[in-house]
């Protein structure tokens, strides 16, 4: 009887726990042959974002470790609005360039007095689903479109090479 008792607390706090957690949702691609500049990856990731004319969109850039926390951190170009964010990583990995684009959204606060002001001054409406659905589309085409632009025009920005392209020292 006590460990179903424990067992049953320790359910509980655990799906607590969980639904607290943020929601990460996201796809990496890896460019074969190819170096970039993560800084002009970045402005093109947000010329096309800033094109689209986001309403109530912030950008900024955040540094993530690596590893632990003396480990080396990666630069990520941050967009948001509301409780939801895209982490953008354009970097070197090998003989290759990665791109990721990572969706988390931040869970709402769990607290009875959270979920009665919800419920009342600001249900889920289509309307924010829908917002929320095109926030993500729009933010991911201005992603793959950087992406497309950069490996376009490899040969005419400095700094870009491929395995095609000699490199003079």
């Amino acid at each position: 009887m006590p460990e179903e008792v424990l067992g049953g607390m320790w359910e509980s706090i655990k799906t607590e726990w969980e639904s607290a957690r943020p929601q990460v949702t996201g796809h990496c691609t890896l460019i074969e042959d190819f170096q970039a500049s993560p800084t002009h990856f970045y402005g093109l990731v947000e010329k096309a974002i800033e094109r689209r004319k986001i309403p109530g969109l912030r950008m900024s850039h955040v540094l993530h470790r690596e590893g632990w926390i003396m480990s080396a951190a990666r630069e990520y170009l941050r967009a948001e609005r509301g409780k939801i964010s895209f982490e953008i990583c354009g970097a070197p990995f090998g003989t290759g360039f990665f791109v990721s684009c990572r969706m988390i959204v931040m869970p709402e606060k769990n607290g009875i007095f959270a979920r009665i002001w919800k419920f009342l001054f600001n249900p889920n409406t289509f309307y924010q689903m829908d917002v929320a659905a095109m926030y993500q589309s729009a933010i991911e085409s201005a992603v793959k479109e950087a992406k497309n632009e950069l490996t376009q025009t490899k040969l005419s920005v400095p700094g870009l090479r491929t395995s095609a392209v000699p490199v003079l020292a």
